[in-house]
């Protein structure tokens, strides 16, 4: 795991300010990789390549990045589980670790990042070529931002990096910010900033010195194999992913909750020869706690197990060092910023996740609401409701955005949004396209209907934009790598292969599959997680530092509409507006405070 940028010229060699900023950048990124760092140029100085990392496979300096050989140079921010025999160094290997493997692979032959296993984000420079490959995990595990003008290109791991170096202008992208206070955090394509793009999750793209680019794309396909779709076949699956993805020369572990899909990970850790440390993270107070259940587990499948407790006090203290690693702003983050800083505390650098369960083996309850949805949509006559619209959602948010919506993703944004288009045009003072902003998200006509449908909306949004996102930034605000076994390119495919039955709802299928080795009676509690008293401290403790920000955005600049930010501090207090919607708010105004306060020096 690292922390990875670098530039790219379009015509000749880099200007030396960006050199500097490429420099830079990587003093930006120390946290994802403290253990060593270093900067290449090549030869003709047409290509910058930065890189900080944090050791996980082969300790030794040999391992560092940049990584070179004389094929070309590669940084690499990741973990590979699995790669064809053809992916072998083919002079033999110099390191025991995966580094070598990516770049014996992008140097030869990108292609073969379709056959790993793994969460990635690349950049190598071909020597045979001069070219630049930049390639990306297709889960979206490990993000990678790109921003460019019409002389070179320039990408980091993170978006603060870019800006902190000058590289990227931070002017904020107002349908961004949009989507952001509907959704809870801002969706791929889009980023925060009008002038930076993620690469997309998935995809292969090489960029030549004069300027042509070649891009593929690609998903893992459906499994043709019915029987690795019974829970036998699930059950074999989920061990050799967890196998694989437990290699590791440094202290790993497991978040371990109550639930199905950690209490699976760490069952299957066991059934394939793995002992590896259970960490729960809880609070006092009688807030939802499941540090009981936990245990019981880790007790079951004798690992052992550390539960840390974290008071409301220290939990609240925490917050501002959770907005300074706020790479981009989102509703989500602060449960993995705190588990992860537990972690790392507790002495681990490596922890498995269980996130992917939920998306591919159908634990959302919007599997459930999507089909009512859908026939929500073929009632006529809805139109004529139309004036009932601002009833509607003064009595539930997003209800008319349910009612009036004309397509699977309208509706599956107002089941899993936070707040509805009516509250959102307020805010941010109308004019808001939303069939054209949501048009380009491209998440529409995915060739799939039903719960097949719902599983790829779950993965390709919400897991991907928002939950890997704020995985991978909090867990390297403490330098802490996360893997998440079930996302293995198997797993996808198997869960790519399931048909719209839903009997397979609530995870049916991952549970059969290791009902035998998890305690009785675990399965059938109802789905819960960790979850801290956001409710109870907005209406308390937090609420004059709430009123705070919203008087210091209004007064630095009219991103949102004060007066609409205070009316959702009212709605919330009435019971009439959810925790997250209020905080959606807050989480942008403090993010965008601590934007518009750090000065920037662009490089053209």
């Amino acid at each position: 795991m690292c922390g990875i940028a670098g530039a790219f010229s379009l015509e000749g060699e880099l200007p030396p300010e960006v050199l500097t900023a490429v420099s830079r950048m990587r003093e930006q990124l120390h946290h994802r990789g403290p253990d060593a760092s270093g900067v290449w140029v090549s030869p003709d100085r047409r290509t910058a390549l930065a890189a900080t990392r944090l050791a996980i496979r082969d300790l030794r300096s040999v391992a560092d990045q940049p990584f070179r050989s004389a094929q070309g140079t590669t940084v690499y921010n990741g973990e590979l589980y699995d790669w064809p025999a053809a992916a072998v160094p083919r002079d033999g290997a110099r390191t025991s670790g995966d580094t070598e493997v990516i770049h014996e692979i992008t140097c030869r032959d990108p292609s073969l990042l379709t056959q790993v296993s793994g969460m990635y984000a690349v950049a190598t420079w071909r020597a045979a070529t001069g070219s630049l490959v930049l390639a990306r995990d297709p889960a979206g595990e490990k993000p990678l931002y790109i921003t460019r003008n019409r002389r070179w290109i320039a990408f980091a791991s993170e978006l603060r990096a870019l800006v902190e170096t000058g590289l990227l202008a931070p002017e904020i992208n107002r349908d961004a910010v949009a989507l952001l206070l509907r959704l809870g955090h801002v969706p791929e394509p889009l980023t925060i900033y009008k002038a930076a793009q993620p690469l997309a999750a998935g995809t292969i793209l090489e960029i030549h010195p004069d300027g042509r680019q070649a891009a593929r794309s690609w998903w893992p396909e459906p499994s043709r194999d019915k029987t690795l779709a019974r829970p036998p076949g699930i059950r074999e699956t989920v061990i050799m992913a967890v196998r694989k993805a437990s290699v590791s020369d440094v202290p790993t572990g497991i978040f371990l909750s109550g639930g199905v899909d950690s209490s699976v990970i760490a069952a299957a850790a066991r059934a394939g020869g793995s002992t590896l440390k259970g960490l729960t993270l809880t609070t006092p107070h009688g807030f939802e706690d499941e540090s009981v259940v936990a245990a019981s587990t880790a007790r079951h499948l004798g690992m052992p197990h550390e539960v840390i407790t974290i008071t409301p006090d220290e939990a609240r203290g925490s917050l501002v060092h959770f907005f300074e690693a706020m790479d981009q702003p989102t509703v989500d983050g602060f449960n993995s910023y705190l588990i992860s800083r537990a972690a790392r505390s507790a002495g681990l650098t490596v922890a498995l996740s269980g996130v992917g369960g939920d998306e591919l083996f159908r634990g959302y309850p919007s599997f459930a609401r999507m089909g009512p949805a859908r026939l929500l949509r073929g009632i006529p006559g809805r139109p004529l409701l139309d004036p009932l619209r601002d009833a509607l959602e003064r009595r539930r948010e997003r209800s008319a955005d349910l009612l009036f919506a004309t397509s699977s993703l309208e509706s599956y944004i107002a089941i899993r949004g936070v707040l509805g288009a009516t509250r959102t045009d307020r805010l941010l003072g109308g004019g808001i396209d939303w069939p054209s902003l949501l048009s380009g998200l491209g998440l529409e006509n995915m060739g799939e209907t039903g719960d097949r449908e719902t599983s790829l909306l779950e993965t390709r949004e919400y897991m991907r934009s928002q939950l890997l996102r704020d995985l991978d930034v909090f867990a390297m605000a403490s330098s802490l790598e996360v893997r998440a076994p079930l996302l293995a390119p198997s797993l996808i495919s198997i869960a790519g292969a399931l048909p719209n039955d839903a009997r397979l709802r609530g995870k049916q299928l991952l549970k059969e599959a290791f009902r035998a080795d998890l305690p009785v009676g675990l399965f059938e509690r109802p789905k819960r997680g960790f979850a801290l008293p956001w409710a109870l401290w907005l209406r308390t403790s937090l609420r004059e530092s709430t009123l705070q920000t919203f008087e210091e955005m209004s007064a630095r600049q009219h991103l949102i509409d004060p007066i609409e930010a205070t009316r959702a501090l009212s709605d919330f207090e009435q019971g009439r507006l959810h925790w997250s919607g209020l905080w959606v708010v807050v989480a942008l105004c403090r993010w965008s405070l601590g934007v518009w306060s750090r000065p920037n020096v662009m490089v053209n």
